[in-house]
């Protein structure tokens, strides 16, 4: 769901250089981090489902998203989808699928049915989904208030999604599904009250987000801290990963209604 990837060839010339997959983006497989977990959406209870985006349980039955995960198929229908979730860490036909009530953050509600750009910088593209059951998971734990207002130069990034594989190298990029939870490890470019601009340039050694990662966390590395979600970033997937701040206090207020206890 993040970013809009062009059918169209994205590269020029071909390059003297073999073509390179990566998961996410110099991603790999995660063990982890059971919390995180990929959304589904299905027409009927017993339809099929379609992978949609990423997220994680922040209370033993609340699975946290991007509210613009919901835009397109909003759009389309007229309606929001049936949720499901599983936790899997490679999900198939016969995974546990729970499925869900959807909350999204009212101030962002209004962009489901406009015409309005879901990636523009919005403080409440924030979804939570409410499982049926409890899947029986450690909930993953959402920060202080304003925590990342002091984030050392330093500060790093574990960031998951079930979202595709990127090519770089050879020709045009190629952006097919893992169809995996995949962890990737990103630096950190600049904070600003709502955002975290994180440094995912493969040159470089860091990983990062691709198409599908949209409401997968971002934890503090070596956490289970859910410092921000993902939800833009480049068009080719090769240098920055834009994440929504869950300490700040749009995040906080809506975020606040939707779990069973006070917000640390």
């Amino acid at each position: 769901m993040r970013r809009l990837i062009p059918a169209a060839a994205l590269g020029a010339a071909l390059a003297l250089v073999p073509s390179v997959a990566t998961a996410m983006v110099n991603g790999t497989p995660d063990l982890a981090h059971p919390e995180a977990g990929a959304l589904y959406f299905s027409d009927a209870v017993d339809g099929p489902k379609q992978f949609a985006c990423s997220g994680a349980l922040i209370d033993h039955t609340a699975y946290l998203t991007a509210g613009h995960c919901f835009a397109d198929y909003v759009r389309s229908n007229g309606h929001l989808p049936i949720a499901w979730v599983t936790f899997d860490q490679k999900p198939t036909a016969t995974s546990t699928y729970y499925r869900g009530t959807i909350a999204i953050d009212p101030a962002f509600v209004p962009k489901l049915t406009s015409k309005q750009n879901v990636y523009a910088n919005d403080t409440n593209d924030i979804a939570v989904v409410h499982l049926s059951s409890d899947p029986g998971i450690e909930p993953a734990t959402l920060p202080p208030a304003n925590e990342l207002d002091s984030a050392p130069s330093d500060q790093r990034f574990d960031v998951i999604g079930y979202g595709s594989t990127v090519t770089f190298g050879g020709g045009a990029h190629t952006y097919p599904s893992t169809g995996e939870r995949q962890s990737a490890l990103l630096g950190l470019n600049s904070v600003t009250p709502g955002w975290v601009h994180e440094d995912q340039n493969w040159t470089a050694g860091w990983g990062g987000a691709c198409g599908g990662d949209s409401g997968g966390p971002n934890f503090l590395h070596g956490t289970h801290v859910i410092a921000a979600t993902t939800i833009t970033g480049d068009m080719v997937c090769r240098s920055t990963n834009v994440a929504l701040r869950m300490d700040s206090a749009a995040a906080r207020q809506f975020l606040a209604t939707q779990v069973s206890s006070p917000l640390p």
